[in-house]
């Protein structure tokens, strides 16, 4: 089974950022990955002012730039969605 993704304004914001155009699939897919699996992608929120809820952290790369991404969301009650509250990106090359 393969969750429903929503997302909160933040992750979408980030989503139609110019800055991210080049890694937009690489994003996309590891979203989709998420949604196929949740339990065995992710982990508990480890941070105090990240969002409650779970997390999911990745790479992508481009030819100008590498990023890991995380992800924090959560199980909304109908148990077949992931809420996307934000996606975090930090450069890292």
């Amino acid at each position: 089974m393969s969750y429903e993704l929503a997302y909160e304004r933040r992750a979408l914001e980030l989503l139609a950022d110019d800055r991210f155009s080049d890694v937009l699939d690489c994003i996309e897919g590891f979203l989709l990955r998420l949604a196929a699996d949740p339990v065995g992608r992710s982990a508990p929120s480890d941070s105090s002012t990240a969002p409650t809820g779970q997390m999911f952290r990745f790479h992508c790369e481009s030819q100008e730039a590498k990023f890991q991404f995380t992800v924090y969301f959560f199980y909304r009650q109908d148990e077949q969605t992931l809420q996307i509250e934000d996606i975090i990106p930090a450069r890292t090359r």
